[in-house]
């Protein structure tokens, strides 16, 4: 049997074997607890009063910036969801919103202004601007802050702000002309809002020939139709900009406020309640410690010893027939013994039971007048006791005993002279290395095999 050993490691086999040593787990937890209190209580220094004055102002700087920090992160991101907001209810209901810059309705019209001659007579030579500039100037005034939409508005029930970033007038000082353009998203409300605003220019300028110069004034090149619009794609885009722009500012800010820490309330006792406050954490640290030194030592006994600490082990590792396992001999339990028996399933078993089934087993394998010799790495006294159990239950078959194979040579001379050969093993006192000789004697002596029987 040259093959390397492939041990089989259960979790659960790995857990109940830390479990079943409760008692040195405790036991390390308790001096580890001693060890740290102990320690803590010698060099223990009380916090005087201006140590402990420094520390109660540290922390309310820390508070404090904290504070400010939060109250003005709080306040970027109720002033950028607001203006989100804005944003969001602006592109629902303007009306310049809804307008297909690709396929824009306007409507627009000139009108022209003119002094009559017998006004030109009465102005001097020394005047520096053309008269007709103010009149311009004036009826360009009207169309930007004059116009009242608000009956236009309930008639159409639209918003009149919204109406008003409809309009637009450009003078022509050169040719003493003003364009009136209206855009909208259907051709009817163009037309219709371009007569209610030159209807309104008409009806203001009477009052502008009284206040500012007499005029004439007509409306020329009347026209509506469908344009692409290029400057309002630039106001969709600057008004798009703008919202991410917020949206970015918006994130920085949560982002900020999110990883902005409040500092640890800082309770400053200089008296004996802060020397036991100190004590119990430093025995529970000690406590957790002192637990996982000893848990971490087993898991290595358990990991790298190489004993047989289960009942089906050797079959996992070597692929040898199990006979039966007598129950482990328990020394004097604690309840918590008992409970931990029962959830990993090794209640106990009559060892008479164990012995009549591995009878059994022995006489179904078997031939009768076949010679089978009782041997493995246990002591002398485990073979002995096995060999009495089960010599009374096996008729027609020899049962031999040797002694134990590692330290008992005339084994090797008792394995020549038996049929078959049974290996008696020990939980958590047979190692896997000693069992594989054994098995690799067995198997360069040409002896088969029957099992095994575990302790």
């Amino acid at each position: 049997m040259n093959q390397e050993i492939e041990r089989r490691i259960y979790i659960k086999d790995g857990i109940f074997y830390l479990a079943y040593r409760w008692r040195s787990i405790l036991l390390a937890a308790i001096i580890g607890l001693l060890l740290m209190v102990g320690l803590k209580y010698v060099f223990y220094e009380p916090m005087d009063d201006a140590s402990a004055k420094e520390v109660e102002e540290s922390y309310e700087r820390a508070l404090q910036v904290y504070n400010v920090g939060k109250d003005s992160y709080e306040s970027q991101i109720d002033s950028y969801n607001h203006q989100l907001e804005q944003y969001q209810k602006y592109m629902e209901d303007s009306i310049l919103m809804q307008i297909d810059p690709m396929q824009e309705y306007y409507a627009s019209a000139s009108l022209y202004v003119e002094i009559p001659v017998k006004y030109l007579n009465e102005i001097p030579e020394s005047a520096n601007m053309d008269i007709t500039d103010q009149v311009l100037g004036a009826y360009e005034n009207f169309v930007r802050n004059g116009i009242d939409l608000s009956e236009f508005a309930k008639e159409k029930k639209m918003d009149e702000a919204m109406l008003q970033e409809l309009i637009a007038g450009m003078t022509d000082y050169e040719s003493n002309q003003i364009e009136v353009k209206v855009i909208a998203p259907d051709e009817d409300l163009a037309t219709t809002l371009l007569d209610e605003v030159l209807e309104q220019i008409q009806s203001q300028s009477a009052e502008i020939n009284k206040t500012v110069r007499a005029h004439d004034e007509k409306v020329l090149n009347k026209v509506s139709g469908v344009c692409v619009d290029e400057e309002l794609l630039d106001t969709r885009r600057e008004i798009n900009t703008q919202i991410n722009a917020v949206q970015s500012l918006l994130t920085t800010s949560k982002t900020n406020l999110d990883k902005l820490q409040k500092p640890e309330e800082v309770v400053v006792d200089t008296g004996d309640s802060a020397l036991k406050k100190s004590l119990l954490k430093f025995g529970i640290v000690g406590c957790l410690l002192g637990a996982f030194v000893i848990i971490a030592l087993y898991a290595c006994i358990y990991l790298f010893s190489g004993f047989v600490t289960t009942e089906t082990e050797l079959k996992d590792t070597f692929g040898c027939f199990m006979l039966g396992a007598f129950a482990p001999k328990y020394k004097k339990q604690f309840w918590v013994d008992k409970w931990l028996y029962t959830m990993a399933g090794e209640e106990k078993r009559s060892d008479e039971v164990i012995a009549n089934r591995i009878a059994k087993n022995i006489m179904s394998l078997s031939k009768t007048g076949q010679t089978i010799l009782l041997t493995g790495t246990v002591s002398d006294e485990i073979l002995q006791s096995t060999l009495t159990a089960l010599k009374d239950k096996t008729e027609g078959v020899n049962l031999l005993v040797s002694g134990c194979f590692l330290e008992d040579a005339s084994a090797i001379d008792l394995m020549s002279e038996a049929d078959m050969v049974l290996i008696v093993e020990q939980r958590k006192v047979s190692k896997f290395a000693e069992v594989e000789k054994l098995l690799e004697t067995v198997v360069n002596m040409n002896k088969p095999l029957l099992g095994y029987i575990m302790y």
